[in-house]
């Protein structure tokens, strides 16, 4: 069974930030044996729901984290309010959102 050690899961909108993460994965700084995504949510909503799923884990793998990515599509307030609603304070050391 995977430890998930160090690992990074990342949740991103779509396509465009699949190249940003593809970059991101090939420097020579970053461990991409950390690195876990694979394909786009396909939507800022599909990503917080997914993120539920993935809230599971944190609690089972404590070295996991969280990155969510997604346009904020000028509704900053409500996605930002909506992320802290959905996470819990004892795991917000460890879910990160980014967006623009």
């Amino acid at each position: 069974m995977a430890s998930y050690n160090n690992q990074l899961k990342i949740l991103f909108e779509d396509s465009p930030y699949r190249d940003i993460l593809n970059g991101v994965a090939l420097s020579s700084n970053v461990n991409e044996n950390n690195l876990d995504f694979y394909k786009p949510c396909k939507g800022w909503l599909k990503v917080f729901e997914q993120l539920e799923c993935e809230l599971k884990l944190l609690e089972k793998f404590k070295n996991r984290h969280l990155l969510m990515v997604i346009d904020f599509d000028e509704k900053f307030e409500s996605r930002y309010d909506m992320f802290f609603t959905k996470v819990h304070p004892q795991y917000q050391n460890r879910v990160f959102i980014l967006g623009g």
